[in-house]
Parts: C-alpha cells; structure tokens; sequence
C-alpha cells in the first residue's frame, strides 16, 4: 500500500510541474479570452440559474482568474462567498460573504483571504467553484497539494449532496487519468473554455 501511495505521489508531483508549465505558458490574451468564454458558458448552464449561494476561490498565481464570474454572480443577484482557513483549526475552510468583509490579509500561505466576524459552513452553498492544476472527464482534481479543498469537503465521500463541485480550469489542464487517493474528492463538474464537463452524475 506504501509502494502505490509513494507512486502516485511522484507521478501527481510530475503533473504539477508539466501541468504548471501548461498553464504559465498561456499569453495574457489567451487567458482573457478563456474567462470570456467561461462566463458566456456558464449563464447558459441550469446551475446558474438554480444556484443562488456560489462560493469562489479568489485566484492566485496563474489560476484561471474568476473574478469576472464573481462580479456576474453579484450582478444577478447571488450570494457570493469567498475561503477562509480560520487559525487553529484543520485544513477545513469556511466561507465568507463578501457583503460581511470587513478587509483582506494575506494568509501563512501568501493568498488573499477575507477579514470578517461571521462564515458559514461549506454545506450552506448551492455551488463551489474550486482552483485546479489538473483534471479528467471522472472528475478526478489534481489540485496543489495542500489538501484544503478534499478536507473542507471530506463529508462528500460519505454523502453525495450540496454544494455542486465546479472545477475552473483551461482546456490545457485536462488529462486522460489523474491518479487518485482514497480522500480525494471528485468534482461534479469542469468549465474551460471548450466544454462544461458533467461528472458523476452532475
């Protein structure tokens, strides 16, 4: 059991550095024009419109930037929450309204996360749209490595309910198999460019 979860390791470790490279090589046009096309995809998806609590990730680095989405979301009159990793506690995130931000500090992880007295739990939203370095059409997530997103949504192995996962990424980022582990969690669904990806069922 050692010997597979040591190779899986080194094999998910080679994806994010080709993964990586994939993405950092997309020009500034390329990724605008990604994210246009992604808005335009998903007010046309039912989920938008049955969706009314969204919670999205705030990007860093090279992450598909998402901030066009939040600021549709906003205008159609969504409740749109953003991550944050409460100190003390476990890799499980909470979620804040952007209505009750007070501020913005940089996390121990150098990411922007909110300043607020109140957050809800994960479970209290409708659709999560979740970072990803790589995927594949299970809806397998080979995200940075940290661990955050498969424990904030550790009750999904369990129970297939709310929130619905959806992973934003580029088309580039898609693979034919990402290797998995018993804990990681399965998108329900991926928006790139080309495609909104059902999953499982989604």
């Amino acid at each position: 059991m050692t010997d597979v979860i040591d190779h899986h390791a080194s094999l998910k470790l080679n994806l994010r550095r080709e993964l990586r490279r994939k993405r950092n090589a997309l020009t500034p046009l390329q990724k605008i024009q990604a994210t246009q096309q992604i808005l335009m995809q998903i007010k046309q998806a039912r989920l938008w419109q049955k969706g009314r609590r969204w919670g999205f990730y705030l990007p860093f680095g090279s992450e598909l930037d998402c901030r066009p989405l939040i600021a549709a979301a906003l205008a159609n009159g969504k409740s749109v929450f953003v991550p944050l990793l409460r100190k003390g506690t476990t890799k499980r995130m909470v979620f804040v309204n952007l209505l009750d931000v007070t501020g913005w500090r940089k996390s121990s992880l150098g990411m922007l996360e909110p300043v607020a007295r109140s957050w809800v739990s994960s479970r209290k939203l409708d659709v999560v749209c979740m970072p990803l370095l790589g995927f594949d059409r299970e809806g397998h997530r080979l995200g940075q490595g940290g661990g955050y997103y498969d424990a904030t949504f550790a009750f999904r192995r369990v129970s297939h309910c709310r929130p619905f996962l959806l992973g934003l990424a580029y088309a580039c980022q898609q693979v034919d198999r990402i290797p998995t582990e018993p804990w990681d969690i399965r998108l329900d669904g991926v928006l790139t460019e080309e495609q909104y990806l059902l999953c499982q069922g989604g």
